[in-house]
């Protein structure tokens, strides 16, 4: 009961920060015609074991291009042990005036080529909202003071992660534009499939992608795109140790060998707010942490190894943004011009949104883009921030600074997001 409820309390978690993770998903194989996730409900073996079949993808697919008959189906059908009933019972297919059309978000591939041109279109819009505030952004960025860490790192941080990402998510949920799509609501209730077919388009630029834990004062995060995996970053690394290798490896081993990932994060998340107010010398880690200085060293070691601090004349320093209570009002001013901007387009644009999007196949067969807003959502904030990075009002997440592997690390004092 006890691994039962601690697995609700890191989904719990992972939703609140915005660490998307869908709990069932198809890896992509040549076989198969399209991809899908199940993005909410438990989705039953039936169901997958039909959506596994090519033969029936194709002929989703085939229903996607146009509504077909009974007899289309059947023919379809008919070397499978599938029928046309089960295809409705799962809710894949329905009637409509005497034909099957698309019941579930299935997305063809000109289809993802149109989403990605729609959603490029409105990032545009956005980014060129907030970089006419250069100026304005700028100057309270000025506040945030941390020698060896870019400023623009931090504003990538607060107002490309906080603001477009964190509250951004707030606020179309409040706007009715999603679902909340919350854990409970992902176990409890209708199965919602989104299945798309495969295009060479690639996912680099798109910084979307938050991955976070709280380990008590601090919560360790990485954002960034999706490309390049793992990450080689905080709490990423904690998540699944097997798939790192070499000195980050060694490293990590010699951190958890005599202490847990719980006491292991909270620890580094002192230090690192520590280090926000100033270099620290080992002894001071070692006090800060309680674990002695070789405890100190080794946790040290595994911060210098991901690239979060620097050593230099016996005292160490922090390489990535850090945001403790001393930033509460950079932080707070930030994200205010971002909800502003966010808010002057969802009443501008949203419906010129809305439009557009109904032009792909499931929203012409009546489907709820509600169901699929979260995902459309990713798709502008993460453009949006690709455009901020170009236009220079970000720092690189592909910098070789930051590893060249498209994730800017963050350290925060957890009580310095709360949602609006």
């Amino acid at each position: 009961m006890k691994a039962i409820m601690s697995l609700v309390m890191l989904m719990i978690s992972m939703n609140v920060f915005g660490c998307h993770k869908n709990e069932q998903a198809v890896p992509s194989s040549q076989e198969f015609v399209f991809n899908y996730n199940i993005i909410q409900g438990s989705g039953s073996s039936e169901l997958q074991t039909v959506l596994n079949n090519v033969v029936v993808q194709r002929l989703l697919l085939d229903i996607a291009l146009k509504p077909r008959t009974e007899e289309y189906l059947s023919a379809a059908l008919r070397e499978t042990k599938v029928t046309s009933k089960q295809l409705l019972s799962l809710d894949l297919v329905r009637r409509n005036e005497g034909t099957y059309i698309i019941n579930f978000l299935l997305f063809t591939k000109a289809d993802g080529q149109r989403m990605r041109e729609i959603t490029e279109s409105h990032a545009q819009i956005l980014a060129s909202a907030l970089v006419k505030r250069r100026t304005e952004i700028e100057i309270i960025l000025g506040q945030y003071q941390l020698p060896g860490v870019d400023p623009r790192a931090a504003l990538y941080c607060m107002l490309g992660c906080f603001s477009l990402d964190w509250d951004g998510l707030a606020l179309t949920a409040k706007r009715g534009y999603r679902k909340t799509n919350s854990f409970f609501e992902r176990i409890f209730t209708r199965t919602i499939i989104y299945g798309w077919e495969p295009t060479d388009q690639s996912s680099r630029g798109l910084y979307k992608g938050s991955h976070n834990t709280s380990y008590g004062k601090a919560t360790l995060t990485s954002f960034g795109d999706h490309e390049i995996q793992p990450r080689h970053a905080l709490p990423d690394v904690f998540w699944n140790r097997a798939l790192y290798s070499g000195s980050l490896k060694l490293k990590l081993q010699e951190v958890v060998k005599t202490s847990s990932e719980k006491a292991a994060g909270e620890q580094i998340g002192l230090l690192m707010l520590a280090m926000r107010e100033g270099n620290k010398s080992l002894a001071e880690l070692a006090e800060l942490a309680g674990t002695g200085e070789e405890g100190a060293r080794k946790l040290a070691d595994l911060l210098i190894e991901l690239g979060y601090i620097t050593h230099y004349d016996n005292c160490y320093s922090p390489r990535i943004p850090v945001l403790s209570l001393l930033d509460s009002s950079v932080v707070r001013k930030i994200r205010a011009i971002g909800r502003e901007e966010m808010e002057i387009w969802f009443e501008s644009g949203y419906k010129q949104l809305h439009d557009e999007l109904a032009e792909l196949t499931p929203f012409r067969y009546g489907l709820d883009q509600t169901d699929f807003f979260y995902n459309i959502w990713h798709e502008i904030f993460g453009a949006t921030n690709r455009k901020l990075v170009e236009s220079g009002l970000f720092a690189d997440p592909y910098s070789e600074f930051y590893g060249a592997r498209g994730v800017i690390p963050l350290v925060f004092d957890s009580s310095l997001y709360e949602e609006p």
